[in-house]
């Protein structure tokens, strides 16, 4: 990624008083802005194999998530995104194509999909993002946030076998975008490492 300057954007508004944070985006106008990815890293497998197929559809999002910016919620809810900065993709597919990549590395089923196929018994995970970026508090401190339900369903999707919302936070070292996405990577592993327990759990007693 090219070198990025220190600059003060305008992040969030309080009625018609402004508050700044510093964060490094990249320089003058009409630059293409700077695309993040998700990198959590890929776990090993574990094992043993349950068998099975499972597809992992594209998640939803509040609309505030649903597309490739960079949100930061000031402590009065408002909403910004930071200038400059973007995810490389919607971060609803990134999301549940990392929960995909991770679930087909574990090993624990035969196949793992993120398109319709015509398996038969096939299992469907679906999720829903509610929240993934930074928070700032009252005392100006930023914390990174992740909350997101995930669903498992049988019978090709009409019974309900998990649903579990993980909302998890992490506080932020410094100010700025790359620390943003180091801390989110680090929940998103947690939170991807959770969320294949419980969906393995939800299968065990009927195995």
């Amino acid at each position: 990624m090219k070198h990025m300057g220190a600059l003060v954007i305008l992040a969030c508004l309080l009625g018609t008083s402004c508050i700044t944070v510093n964060v490094p985006l990249s320089g003058g106008d009409g630059e293409p802005a700077d695309r993040w990815f998700l990198a959590w890293p890929r776990p090993e497998p574990s094992g043993p194999l349950m068998g099975g197929s499972l597809r992992v559809k594209e998640f939803g999002a509040s609309s505030d998530y649903s597309l490739s910016g960079m949100a930061l919620r000031c402590e009065n809810g408002t909403l910004a995104e930071a200038p400059g900065h973007r995810w490389a993709s919607r971060l609803p597919l990134m999301l549940s194509e990392m929960l995909s990549r991770d679930l087909a590395a574990s090993g624990v089923f035969s196949s793992v999909f993120v398109h319709a196929t015509g398996v038969q018994d096939q299992l469907v995970v679906e999720g829903f993002v509610r929240e993934f970026g930074a928070t700032r508090n009252g005392d100006g401190v930023w914390t990174a946030v992740l909350d997101i339900d995930v669903s498992l369903l049988g019978d090709r999707g009409t019974t309900v076998l998990l649903h579990r919302n993980y909302r998890l936070e992490r506080a932020m070292e410094a100010e700025g975008v790359p620390e943003m996405v180091r801390q989110l990577n680090v929940l998103g592993e947690i939170w991807s490492e959770t969320a294949r327990g419980d969906i393995i759990s939800a299968l065990l007693p009927r195995r």
